[in-house]
């Protein structure tokens, strides 16, 4: 996966869909986002479900490819 360094925004100014979730980011929630160059897009998500992405993606991890967007609940990932 290729993508840019995080970045976050303290308050979004219009509703996103979150890419690891897919609930939306209201106006007003922080979330953050990077660039993903294999797919060409910004990929926005909750900070928590950010964090849960790179769990997810450890060091120890060795699953592949990320799931499908919208697979798992805000902030978890697999069994949490």
């Amino acid at each position: 996966m290729c993508t840019t360094k995080t970045y976050g925004v303290t308050s979004a100014r219009k509703k996103h869909t979150c890419t690891w979730c897919w609930e939306w980011i209201e106006v007003g929630e922080p979330y953050e986002w990077y660039f993903c160059f294999e797919s060409m897009r910004k990929v926005k998500m909750h900070p928590e479900c950010m964090i849960a992405m790179h769990k997810w993606d450890g060091p120890d991890a060795d699953l592949g490819e990320l799931p499908v967007s919208g697979t798992y609940r805000r902030g978890k990932w697999g069994e949490d």
